[in-house]
């Protein structure tokens, strides 16, 4: 690597430490200043493993010490450093985020420069939104995680494994076009349920009737009307009940005791 190309990849790393530990004081260290990271510490911490990195690179053994050594030095200090339990120095993000930042100085040197300001922009987001997820963690009930884990199957493990061959050598159908468009329905319903749930919004449907209908619109429409019966059903439901009310309501003031 020519000395002006290794000057840019190091100014970069030094830029993106820095920036990574602006926003690791703001959310861990106001609690806890004692905790290992910072503005100072991620900055040096990355040059430690850009240089041990280069020290040499073939095989990364100097590299690999130096990760050995630092794990075991987070362990010993979140160990023995006596920090209450329960607090914001008490979690596993403290130490990942060093030994990412004592990554991120070979993956600088290595890799194109997108991929390392890819990978801070990433963590910063997480540790930024930290209570945000907290809360949308509280947020969704145990049932929702399990129907999303279901639709994952269906998508994640079920439609790769579905072959791509024709079942008639006349038409053009194949298992895994008709596994994909019972995944494309369930999932515009499923988006469907989640809009109406967590965005109850006037219009909520019009996202997923757009999104299905750049992918089919005969799947929309079975969708769409599916959910509009459904809440054509609660309505009349609804009105029954009233109906049904306001007469026994009437019947008891034309009819006293």
């Amino acid at each position: 690597m020519l000395p002006i190309e290794l000057a840019k990849r190091l100014a970069l790393l030094l830029a993106l430490a820095f920036f990574l530990g602006l926003a690791f004081e703001e959310i861990y260290k106001r609690d806890e200043p004692t905790i290992p990271g910072g503005i100072r510490t991620f900055p040096l911490v990355g040059l430690a493993g850009a240089m041990l990195y280069l020290v040499e690179p073939h095989w990364g053994l100097a590299f690999v010490a130096g990760l050995l050594a630092m794990a075991a030095w987070l362990y010993a200090f979140l160990r023995f450093s006596g920090l209450p339990e329960g607090g914001s120095g008490r979690t596993m993000v403290i130490p990942v985020c060093n030994l990412l930042i004592y990554v991120l100085g070979p993956i600088a040197l290595t890799q194109p420069p997108w991929v390392a300001t890819g990978v801070t922009v990433a963590t910063v987001l997480v540790i930024g939104t930290r209570e945000r997820m907290h809360s949308f963690a509280r947020l969704i009930p145990q049932d929702e995680v399990l129907t999303a884990g279901k639709f994952l199957i269906l998508v994640g493990i079920i439609l790769p494994l579905v072959p791509d061959t024709r079942l008639i050598a006349t038409a053009p159908v194949t298992p895994y076009n008709i596994w994909l468009a019972v995944v494309a329905i369930s999932g515009l319903s499923y988006l469907t349920y989640l809009v109406q749930r967590y965005r109850p919004i006037k219009g909520g449907a019009l996202l997923p009737a757009l999104l299905g209908g750049a992918y089919s619109s005969t799947a929309t429409t079975v969708v769409l009307a599916k959910r509009q019966k459904e809440a054509r059903t609660s309505c009349i439901r609804g009105s029954q009940c009233w109906s049904r009310s306001s007469a026994y309501h009437w019947q008891l003031g034309c009819c006293p005791p």
